[in-house]
Protein backbone atom coordinates (compact mmCIF):
# COMPACT_ATOMS: atom_id res chain seq x y z
CA UNK A 1 0.00 0.00 0.00
CA UNK A 2 2.61 2.55 0.99
CA UNK A 3 4.83 2.52 -2.14
CA UNK A 4 1.74 2.30 -4.37
CA UNK A 5 0.27 5.33 -2.64
CA UNK A 6 3.46 7.34 -3.12
CA UNK A 7 3.62 6.79 -6.88
CA UNK A 8 -0.12 7.21 -7.45
CA UNK A 9 -0.32 10.49 -5.52
CA UNK A 10 2.54 12.02 -7.53
CA UNK A 11 0.64 11.14 -10.70
CA UNK A 12 -2.56 12.69 -9.32
CA UNK A 13 -1.05 16.10 -8.43
CA UNK A 14 -2.33 17.94 -11.55
CA UNK A 15 -5.86 16.56 -10.97
CA UNK A 16 -5.78 17.49 -7.29
CA UNK A 17 -4.71 21.00 -8.33
CA UNK A 18 -7.60 21.28 -10.79
CA UNK A 19 -10.14 20.08 -8.22
CA UNK A 20 -8.97 21.61 -4.94
CA UNK A 21 -6.82 24.46 -6.25
CA UNK A 22 -3.53 25.54 -4.77
CA UNK A 23 -0.13 26.72 -5.87
CA UNK A 24 2.64 24.23 -6.60
CA UNK A 25 4.20 24.66 -3.14
CA UNK A 26 0.97 23.57 -1.45
CA UNK A 27 0.46 20.74 -3.92
CA UNK A 28 3.97 19.44 -3.25
CA UNK A 29 3.07 19.23 0.44
CA UNK A 30 0.46 16.60 -0.39
CA UNK A 31 3.47 14.31 -0.81
CA UNK A 32 5.90 16.05 1.56
CA UNK A 33 3.49 15.95 4.53
CA UNK A 34 3.14 12.17 4.19
CA UNK A 35 6.89 11.60 3.99
CA UNK A 36 7.57 14.05 6.82
CA UNK A 37 5.34 12.31 9.38
CA UNK A 38 6.55 8.90 8.18
CA UNK A 39 10.17 9.93 8.70
CA UNK A 40 9.80 11.65 12.06
CA UNK A 41 7.87 8.81 13.70
CA UNK A 42 9.74 5.89 12.12
CA UNK A 43 12.40 5.41 14.80
CA UNK A 44 9.86 6.05 17.56
CA UNK A 45 7.50 3.28 16.45
CA UNK A 46 10.39 0.96 15.69
CA UNK A 47 11.55 1.40 19.28
CA UNK A 48 8.00 0.93 20.59
CA UNK A 49 7.82 -2.29 18.59
CA UNK A 50 10.92 -3.54 20.40
CA UNK A 51 9.28 -2.64 23.71
CA UNK A 52 5.63 -3.64 23.26
CA UNK A 53 5.60 -6.06 20.35
CA UNK A 54 5.69 -5.49 16.59
CA UNK A 55 2.52 -7.33 15.61
CA UNK A 56 0.00 -5.07 17.43
CA UNK A 57 1.76 -1.92 16.20
CA UNK A 58 1.71 -3.20 12.62
CA UNK A 59 -2.03 -3.90 12.83
CA UNK A 60 -2.74 -0.49 14.40
CA UNK A 61 -0.57 1.19 11.76
CA UNK A 62 -2.41 -0.54 8.91
CA UNK A 63 -5.79 0.49 10.31
CA UNK A 64 -4.55 4.06 10.87
CA UNK A 65 -3.29 4.25 7.29
CA UNK A 66 -6.64 2.92 6.04
CA UNK A 67 -8.68 5.35 8.14
CA UNK A 68 -6.73 8.37 6.91
CA UNK A 69 -6.99 7.07 3.34
CA UNK A 70 -10.77 7.37 3.71
CA UNK A 71 -10.42 10.86 5.17
CA UNK A 72 -8.04 11.85 2.34
CA UNK A 73 -10.62 10.77 -0.24
CA UNK A 74 -13.22 12.99 1.46
CA UNK A 75 -11.03 16.11 1.61
CA UNK A 76 -12.81 19.29 0.54
CA UNK A 77 -9.73 21.51 0.41
CA UNK A 78 -6.02 21.24 -0.20
CA UNK A 79 -5.37 21.97 3.49
CA UNK A 80 -7.61 19.12 4.65
CA UNK A 81 -5.81 16.77 2.28
CA UNK A 82 -2.40 17.78 3.64
CA UNK A 83 -3.56 17.14 7.23
CA UNK A 84 -4.99 13.72 6.37
CA UNK A 85 -1.77 12.86 4.55
CA UNK A 86 0.11 13.60 7.77
CA UNK A 87 -2.13 11.01 9.43
CA UNK A 88 -1.43 8.52 6.66
CA UNK A 89 2.29 8.99 7.25
CA UNK A 90 1.92 8.18 10.95
CA UNK A 91 0.17 4.92 10.06
CA UNK A 92 2.83 4.14 7.45
CA UNK A 93 5.60 4.72 10.01
CA UNK A 94 4.05 2.08 12.31
CA UNK A 95 4.05 -0.35 9.39
CA UNK A 96 7.49 0.50 7.98
CA UNK A 97 9.10 0.60 11.42
CA UNK A 98 8.08 -2.97 12.21
CA UNK A 99 7.44 -4.87 8.97
CA UNK A 100 10.98 -6.08 8.25
CA UNK A 101 11.60 -7.23 11.82
CA UNK A 102 8.16 -8.88 12.01
CA UNK A 103 8.68 -10.89 8.82
CA UNK A 104 12.31 -11.85 9.40
CA UNK A 105 11.50 -13.04 12.94
CA UNK A 106 9.19 -15.64 11.38
CA UNK A 107 12.08 -17.16 9.39
CA UNK A 108 15.19 -18.99 10.61
CA UNK A 109 18.42 -17.07 10.28
CA UNK A 110 19.47 -19.25 7.34
CA UNK A 111 16.48 -17.92 5.34
CA UNK A 112 16.62 -14.29 6.45
CA UNK A 113 17.90 -13.13 3.06
CA UNK A 114 14.97 -14.89 1.42
CA UNK A 115 12.53 -13.05 3.70
CA UNK A 116 14.11 -9.67 3.00
CA UNK A 117 13.98 -10.47 -0.72
CA UNK A 118 10.23 -11.06 -0.49
CA UNK A 119 9.72 -7.71 1.26
CA UNK A 120 11.87 -5.91 -1.32
CA UNK A 121 9.89 -7.56 -4.12
CA UNK A 122 6.63 -6.39 -2.55
CA UNK A 123 7.97 -2.85 -2.26
CA UNK A 124 8.94 -2.67 -5.92
CA UNK A 125 5.66 -4.32 -6.93
CA UNK A 126 3.90 -1.45 -5.16
CA UNK A 127 6.15 1.11 -6.85
CA UNK A 128 5.40 -0.47 -10.22
CA UNK A 129 1.64 -0.58 -9.56
CA UNK A 130 1.53 3.08 -8.50
CA UNK A 131 1.87 4.68 -11.95
CA UNK A 132 -0.08 1.97 -13.83
CA UNK A 133 -2.98 1.17 -11.52
CA UNK A 134 -2.97 4.72 -10.21
CA UNK A 135 -3.19 6.11 -13.74
CA UNK A 136 -6.08 3.78 -14.56
CA UNK A 137 -7.99 4.75 -11.41
CA UNK A 138 -7.40 8.48 -11.87
CA UNK A 139 -8.51 8.40 -15.52
CA UNK A 140 -11.69 6.41 -14.90
CA UNK A 141 -12.73 7.20 -11.32
CA UNK A 142 -10.93 10.43 -10.40
CA UNK A 143 -8.02 11.17 -8.06
CA UNK A 144 -9.98 10.26 -4.93
CA UNK A 145 -10.15 6.63 -6.08
CA UNK A 146 -6.45 6.07 -5.34
CA UNK A 147 -7.32 6.46 -1.65
CA UNK A 148 -10.46 4.28 -1.92
CA UNK A 149 -8.22 1.48 -3.20
CA UNK A 150 -6.37 1.34 0.13
CA UNK A 151 -9.52 0.48 2.10
CA UNK A 152 -10.13 -3.18 1.11
CA UNK A 153 -6.38 -3.88 1.00
CA UNK A 154 -5.82 -2.31 4.42
CA UNK A 155 -8.71 -4.12 6.08
CA UNK A 156 -7.63 -7.45 4.59
CA UNK A 157 -3.99 -6.91 5.58
CA UNK A 158 -4.81 -5.92 9.17
CA UNK A 159 -7.20 -8.87 9.54
CA UNK A 160 -4.69 -11.39 8.19
CA UNK A 161 -1.90 -10.04 10.39
CA UNK A 162 -4.11 -10.09 13.51
CA UNK A 163 -5.70 -13.52 12.91
CA UNK A 164 -3.01 -15.50 11.12
CA UNK A 165 0.35 -14.38 12.51
CA UNK A 166 2.03 -14.93 15.83
CA UNK A 167 5.01 -13.32 17.47
CA UNK A 168 7.41 -14.63 20.05
CA UNK A 169 7.99 -11.52 22.08
CA UNK A 170 9.97 -11.01 25.26
CA UNK A 171 9.96 -7.39 26.42
CA UNK A 172 13.18 -6.11 27.91
CA UNK A 173 13.02 -5.03 31.52
CA UNK A 174 13.06 -1.34 32.36
CA UNK A 175 12.99 -0.29 28.72
CA UNK A 176 12.08 3.37 28.28
CA UNK A 177 11.26 5.35 25.18
CA UNK A 178 13.56 8.31 24.60
CA UNK A 179 10.81 10.95 24.47
CA UNK A 180 13.23 13.89 24.64
CA UNK A 181 15.28 12.60 21.72
CA UNK A 182 12.16 11.77 19.71
CA UNK A 183 10.78 15.28 20.22
CA UNK A 184 14.10 16.90 19.23
CA UNK A 185 14.31 14.78 16.07
CA UNK A 186 10.75 15.62 15.02
CA UNK A 187 11.35 19.34 15.61
CA UNK A 188 14.53 19.26 13.56
CA UNK A 189 13.12 17.39 10.55
CA UNK A 190 9.86 19.33 10.39
CA UNK A 191 11.61 22.72 10.79
CA UNK A 192 14.07 22.05 7.98
CA UNK A 193 11.34 21.01 5.53
CA UNK A 194 9.05 23.87 6.53
CA UNK A 195 11.89 26.39 6.05
CA UNK A 196 12.41 25.19 2.47
CA UNK A 197 8.69 25.59 1.74
CA UNK A 198 8.45 29.08 3.28
CA UNK A 199 11.36 30.16 1.10
CA UNK A 200 9.21 29.46 -1.96
CA UNK A 201 6.19 31.49 -0.83
CA UNK A 202 5.36 35.17 -0.97
CA UNK A 203 8.04 37.58 0.21
CA UNK A 204 6.16 38.26 3.46
CA UNK A 205 6.43 34.59 4.42
CA UNK A 206 10.10 34.22 3.57
CA UNK A 207 11.25 35.95 6.75
CA UNK A 208 10.30 32.78 8.60
CA UNK A 209 12.83 30.76 6.61
CA UNK A 210 15.77 31.92 8.72
CA UNK A 211 13.97 31.24 11.99
CA UNK A 212 12.83 27.79 10.92
CA UNK A 213 16.26 26.86 9.58
CA UNK A 214 17.86 27.99 12.85
CA UNK A 215 15.29 26.04 14.86
CA UNK A 216 16.01 22.96 12.75
CA UNK A 217 19.77 23.25 13.25
CA UNK A 218 19.49 23.88 17.00
CA UNK A 219 17.01 21.03 17.42
CA UNK A 220 19.36 18.65 15.62
CA UNK A 221 22.30 19.76 17.78
CA UNK A 222 20.12 19.21 20.87
CA UNK A 223 19.17 15.76 19.51
CA UNK A 224 22.86 14.80 19.16
CA UNK A 225 23.58 15.95 22.73
CA UNK A 226 20.61 14.03 24.12
CA UNK A 227 21.47 10.84 22.22
CA UNK A 228 25.18 10.90 23.09
CA UNK A 229 25.16 12.21 26.67
CA UNK A 230 21.72 12.30 28.24
CA UNK A 231 19.53 9.40 27.11
CA UNK A 232 20.21 6.09 28.83
CA UNK A 233 18.45 4.24 26.00
CA UNK A 234 18.78 6.51 22.94
CA UNK A 235 16.82 6.22 19.72
CA UNK A 236 20.09 6.32 17.77
CA UNK A 237 23.52 5.14 18.86
CA UNK A 238 25.62 8.15 17.83
CA UNK A 239 28.80 6.09 18.11
CA UNK A 240 27.79 4.20 14.98
CA UNK A 241 28.29 7.44 13.06
CA UNK A 242 31.39 8.68 14.86
CA UNK A 243 33.28 5.38 15.11
CA UNK A 244 32.02 3.36 12.12
CA UNK A 245 33.12 4.91 8.81
CA UNK A 246 31.34 2.33 6.66
CA UNK A 247 28.02 2.79 8.47
CA UNK A 248 28.20 6.60 8.44
CA UNK A 249 29.19 7.01 4.79
CA UNK A 250 26.82 4.30 3.53
CA UNK A 251 23.92 6.09 5.21
CA UNK A 252 25.11 9.44 3.84
CA UNK A 253 25.27 7.86 0.38
CA UNK A 254 21.69 6.65 0.78
CA UNK A 255 20.53 10.11 1.87
CA UNK A 256 22.19 11.78 -1.13
CA UNK A 257 20.76 9.17 -3.48
CA UNK A 258 17.18 9.69 -2.34
CA UNK A 259 17.70 13.46 -2.32
CA UNK A 260 18.84 13.27 -5.95
CA UNK A 261 16.36 10.76 -7.34
CA UNK A 262 12.97 11.01 -5.65
CA UNK A 263 11.97 14.44 -6.94
CA UNK A 264 12.55 13.27 -10.52
CA UNK A 265 9.27 11.33 -10.50
CA UNK A 266 7.38 14.37 -9.23
CA UNK A 267 8.85 16.58 -11.97
CA UNK A 268 8.18 14.06 -14.74
CA UNK A 269 4.59 13.58 -13.61
CA UNK A 270 4.01 17.33 -14.08
CA UNK A 271 5.93 17.38 -17.37
CA UNK A 272 4.16 14.41 -18.98
CA UNK A 273 0.67 15.64 -18.10
CA UNK A 274 0.94 19.43 -18.29
CA UNK A 275 3.57 19.90 -21.03
CA UNK A 276 3.01 16.86 -23.24
CA UNK A 277 -0.69 16.69 -22.29
CA UNK A 278 -0.66 12.92 -21.82
CA UNK A 279 -3.50 10.94 -20.27
CA UNK A 280 -2.52 9.72 -16.75
CA UNK A 281 -2.81 6.10 -17.91
CA UNK A 282 -0.24 6.69 -20.66
CA UNK A 283 1.93 8.81 -18.35
CA UNK A 284 1.80 6.00 -15.79
CA UNK A 285 2.97 3.43 -18.33
CA UNK A 286 5.93 5.65 -19.25
CA UNK A 287 6.89 6.13 -15.59
CA UNK A 288 6.56 2.37 -14.97
CA UNK A 289 9.82 1.77 -16.84
CA UNK A 290 11.92 2.97 -13.89
CA UNK A 291 10.53 0.83 -11.00
CA UNK A 292 10.21 -2.16 -13.35
CA UNK A 293 13.96 -2.13 -13.98
CA UNK A 294 14.56 -1.61 -10.26
CA UNK A 295 12.53 -4.74 -9.51
CA UNK A 296 14.43 -6.79 -12.08
CA UNK A 297 17.97 -5.62 -11.26
CA UNK A 298 17.89 -5.37 -7.44
CA UNK A 299 17.82 -9.14 -6.66
CA UNK A 300 20.78 -9.73 -8.99
CA UNK A 301 22.81 -6.84 -7.60
CA UNK A 302 22.11 -8.06 -4.08
CA UNK A 303 23.44 -11.49 -5.00
CA UNK A 304 26.49 -9.96 -6.69
CA UNK A 305 27.26 -7.90 -3.59
CA UNK A 306 28.07 -11.15 -1.74
CA UNK A 307 30.96 -11.62 -4.19
CA UNK A 308 31.90 -8.11 -5.31
CA UNK A 309 32.72 -5.23 -2.97
CA UNK A 310 29.35 -3.46 -2.40
CA UNK A 311 30.83 0.03 -2.76
CA UNK A 312 31.88 -0.70 -6.35
CA UNK A 313 28.41 -1.86 -7.37
CA UNK A 314 26.72 0.99 -5.51
CA UNK A 315 29.08 3.59 -7.00
CA UNK A 316 28.56 2.23 -10.52
CA UNK A 317 24.80 2.37 -10.02
CA UNK A 318 24.99 5.95 -8.75
CA UNK A 319 27.13 6.96 -11.72
CA UNK A 320 24.56 5.54 -14.15
CA UNK A 321 21.79 7.34 -12.26
CA UNK A 322 23.65 10.65 -12.43
CA UNK A 323 24.08 10.34 -16.20
CA UNK A 324 20.44 9.30 -16.66
CA UNK A 325 19.11 12.25 -14.65
CA UNK A 326 21.42 14.64 -16.51
CA UNK A 327 20.15 13.28 -19.82
CA UNK A 328 16.57 13.92 -18.65
CA UNK A 329 17.50 17.57 -18.13
CA UNK A 330 17.64 17.98 -21.91
CA UNK A 331 13.92 17.30 -22.44
CA UNK A 332 11.77 19.83 -24.31
CA UNK A 333 8.14 20.04 -25.32
CA UNK A 334 9.10 18.09 -28.49
CA UNK A 335 10.95 15.19 -26.80
CA UNK A 336 9.74 11.78 -27.98
CA UNK A 337 8.22 9.52 -25.34
CA UNK A 338 10.48 6.63 -26.39
CA UNK A 339 13.50 8.76 -25.49
CA UNK A 340 12.04 9.45 -22.04
CA UNK A 341 11.37 5.74 -21.55
CA UNK A 342 14.98 4.85 -22.41
CA UNK A 343 16.32 7.45 -19.96
CA UNK A 344 14.02 6.10 -17.22
CA UNK A 345 15.16 2.56 -18.01
CA UNK A 346 18.76 3.67 -17.45
CA UNK A 347 17.73 5.41 -14.22
CA UNK A 348 15.95 2.29 -12.98
CA UNK A 349 18.92 0.09 -13.88
CA UNK A 350 21.31 2.32 -11.95
CA UNK A 351 18.94 2.50 -9.00
CA UNK A 352 18.60 -1.29 -8.89
CA UNK A 353 22.37 -1.67 -9.07
CA UNK A 354 22.80 0.75 -6.14
CA UNK A 355 20.03 -0.21 -3.70
CA UNK A 356 20.70 -3.78 -2.56
CA UNK A 357 24.53 -3.51 -2.30
CA UNK A 358 24.28 -0.28 -0.30
CA UNK A 359 21.78 -1.90 2.09
CA UNK A 360 24.12 -4.86 2.38
CA UNK A 361 27.00 -2.51 3.22
CA UNK A 362 25.00 -0.84 6.00
CA UNK A 363 23.76 -4.06 7.55
CA UNK A 364 27.16 -5.72 7.21
CA UNK A 365 28.90 -2.88 9.03
CA UNK A 366 27.06 -3.31 12.34
CA UNK A 367 27.14 -6.13 14.90
CA UNK A 368 24.21 -8.54 15.12
CA UNK A 369 22.71 -6.82 18.17
CA UNK A 370 22.53 -3.51 16.25
CA UNK A 371 20.78 -4.77 13.10
CA UNK A 372 17.52 -3.08 14.13
CA UNK A 373 19.28 0.24 14.59
CA UNK A 374 20.98 -0.16 11.23
CA UNK A 375 17.72 -0.88 9.41
CA UNK A 376 15.86 1.95 11.17
CA UNK A 377 18.58 4.50 10.47
CA UNK A 378 18.74 3.54 6.79
CA UNK A 379 14.95 3.84 6.48
CA UNK A 380 15.10 7.29 8.09
CA UNK A 381 17.72 8.37 5.54
CA UNK A 382 15.44 7.13 2.79
CA UNK A 383 12.28 8.94 3.81
CA UNK A 384 13.99 12.17 4.88
CA UNK A 385 15.90 12.25 1.61
CA UNK A 386 12.64 11.77 -0.30
CA UNK A 387 10.93 14.56 1.66
CA UNK A 388 13.82 16.96 1.14
CA UNK A 389 14.02 16.04 -2.55
CA UNK A 390 10.41 17.07 -3.16
CA UNK A 391 10.91 20.35 -1.30
CA UNK A 392 14.16 21.04 -3.18
CA UNK A 393 12.87 20.46 -6.72
CA UNK A 394 9.74 22.49 -5.96
CA UNK A 395 11.92 25.34 -4.69
CA UNK A 396 14.05 25.32 -7.85
CA UNK A 397 11.01 25.09 -10.12
CA UNK A 398 9.13 27.96 -8.49
CA UNK A 399 12.27 30.13 -8.27
CA UNK A 400 12.83 29.87 -12.01
CA UNK A 401 9.52 31.43 -13.04
CA UNK A 402 8.49 35.08 -13.09
CA UNK A 403 4.99 34.51 -11.71
CA UNK A 404 4.58 35.01 -7.96
CA UNK A 405 2.42 31.89 -7.68
CA UNK A 406 2.73 28.77 -9.81
CA UNK A 407 -0.64 27.02 -10.07
CA UNK A 408 -0.71 23.61 -11.68
CA UNK A 409 -3.82 21.87 -12.91
CA UNK A 410 -4.71 19.15 -15.38
CA UNK A 411 -3.46 20.10 -18.81
CA UNK A 412 -2.71 23.73 -17.98
CA UNK A 413 0.09 26.06 -16.91
CA UNK A 414 -0.42 29.65 -15.88
CA UNK A 415 3.17 30.58 -16.82
CA UNK A 416 5.12 30.61 -20.10
CA UNK A 417 6.10 27.12 -21.20
CA UNK A 418 9.77 28.05 -21.59
CA UNK A 419 9.97 29.27 -18.00
CA UNK A 420 8.51 26.02 -16.71
CA UNK A 421 10.91 23.94 -18.83
CA UNK A 422 13.87 26.05 -17.70
CA UNK A 423 12.98 25.45 -14.05
CA UNK A 424 12.43 21.74 -14.65
CA UNK A 425 15.77 21.33 -16.45
CA UNK A 426 17.60 23.29 -13.75
CA UNK A 427 16.12 21.10 -11.03
CA UNK A 428 17.12 17.93 -12.90
CA UNK A 429 20.68 19.21 -13.40
CA UNK A 430 20.92 19.89 -9.66
CA UNK A 431 19.69 16.35 -8.93
CA UNK A 432 22.31 14.94 -11.32
CA UNK A 433 25.03 16.93 -9.54
CA UNK A 434 23.92 15.63 -6.12
CA UNK A 435 24.00 12.08 -7.49
CA UNK A 436 27.55 12.74 -8.70
CA UNK A 437 28.55 13.83 -5.18
CA UNK A 438 27.02 10.58 -3.89
CA UNK A 439 29.40 8.64 -6.16
CA UNK A 440 32.40 10.29 -4.49
CA UNK A 441 31.03 9.59 -0.99
CA UNK A 442 30.26 6.00 -1.94
CA UNK A 443 33.78 5.30 -3.21
CA UNK A 444 35.42 6.94 -0.16
CA UNK A 445 33.79 4.68 2.43
CA UNK A 446 36.43 1.95 1.98
CA UNK A 447 36.13 -1.81 2.17
CA UNK A 448 33.19 -3.50 3.84
CA UNK A 449 34.23 -5.29 6.99
CA UNK A 450 31.29 -7.22 8.49
CA UNK A 451 30.93 -6.98 12.25
CA UNK A 452 30.46 -10.07 14.38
Amino acid sequence: MTPFDTGAVNLAIPFIGSDLGGELVLLSWVSVAYLLSLTTFLLVFGRLGDMKGRRPLYVIGTLTFTLFSILSSLSGSIYQLIVTRLGQGIGASMMSGNSVALVTSAFPSSERGKAVGIITGATYAGLSAGPVLGGFLISNLGWRSIFYANVPIGLASASLCYLKTSETFHAERKVRLDFLGAFALMMSLSSVLASVSFSQMALAAREYTFYLSSLGALSFLFFIIVESRVASQPLVDVRLFTENRMFALSNLTALLNYLASYGVGFLLSLYLQTVLGLDPRYAGLIMLSQPLLMAVVSPFSGHLSDRIEPRFLSSLGLGIMSLAIFSLSSITNDTKTIAIVLMLVALGFGYGLFSSPNTSAVMGSVPAESLGIGAGTLATMRFFGQSLSLALVTFVLTSAVSADILVVGKGQLNIPLEEFLFGLRTALQLCAAISGIAVVVSISRGRNRPKT
